[in-house]
This record gives structure tokens, sequence and C-alpha cells, in this order.
């Protein structure tokens, strides 16, 4: 009886520190496993927005340069740059909308200052001007988000 006493009192002790070290490990495992999922998502949802915001730019700075210099469009190059542009537009406005859910609040505050600039479509003529001042809008902010992303995410 004395030895199962004595291997009841060393291993009860053993058996507790065990389950409590891994219970502690499970949680703080998850714990990690949720933070650099949610890292990957906002990471997902910056670079989306990047994108959105370069297409826009392209297509604008594309387009003006063309007015300027008086080149042909090919027709289908314009269309496809186009619908980019306004794919672009239309994610930077529902990122603007979902906000700090998974962007920063200073990135969704930019993209509301944005999305308030672009109410109107995306130029239809071909006014040089209008296509300059919206690629030099778009391209500050695409540079503004891309800063705050960097913060945002603790790269670079």
């Amino acid at each position: 009886m004395e030895t199962f006493n004595a291997i009841f009192v060393t291993l009860i002790p053993s058996l507790l520190i065990a389950i409590a070290t891994s219970l502690i490990t499970v949680h703080l495992s998850l714990r990690k496993f949720y933070t650099e999922r949610w890292w990957e998502k906002k990471a997902e949802a910056y670079e989306a927005i990047i994108e959105s915001l370069y297409n826009m730019k392209t297509y604008l700075e594309t387009y003006s340069d063309a007015v300027a210099e008086g080149r042909d469009f090919n027709e289908s190059s314009l269309i496809q740059i186009k619908k980019e542009a306004i794919e672009g537009r239309n994610q930077v406005l529902r990122a603007a909308t979902i906000g700090s859910f998974l962007i920063s609040d200073e990135a969704a505050t930019s993209l509301f200052l944005l999305r308030d600039k672009l109410r109107k479509d995306i130029p239809q003529t071909s006014l040089i001007k209008d296509f300059d001042e919206y690629a030099i809008l778009v391209t500050k902010h695409l540079y503004q988000v891309l800063d705050i992303a960097k913060k945002d995410l603790r790269v670079g």
C-alpha cells in the first residue's frame, strides 16, 4: 500500500503539471495562429486596395498621356484599362465602406476622402485636365495608403 501511495504522491503533481503545461501551450498556439491569420487578412485587404488604386492611376495616366500626345488608342486596350480603373474605383469605394474592420482607421479615413472626391464617374471626356487631376488625386492616396499599410502591418 505504501508503494501505491508513494507512486500516487509523485505521479499526481507530475500529471497536474503536464496537463497545465499542455493547456497553456495549446492556448498560446491558438492565439498565435489567430493573430497570424488576422495579419494575413489585413495584408490581403491592403494588397487589394493598393492594386485597385494602382489600376485607377494607370488608366488615368495612360489615357491622359495618349490624349496629350495625340496618339490613337487601340480600342480593346482602352476598354481593358478603363474596366480595370472602374473595378479599382469600386474596390476603393467598397474598402472605404467596410472601413476599419480589416484596415486601420487612418487608411479608412484616407479612402473616405478619396471616395468623396470620386463621387462622379471616372472622366469620360478627353479633357486632359480632368484626367490629370484624377491621376494626381489617386496617386496621392495610393502612396498614403501604402505608407499606412506598412505601419499597420509593421513591414518596411
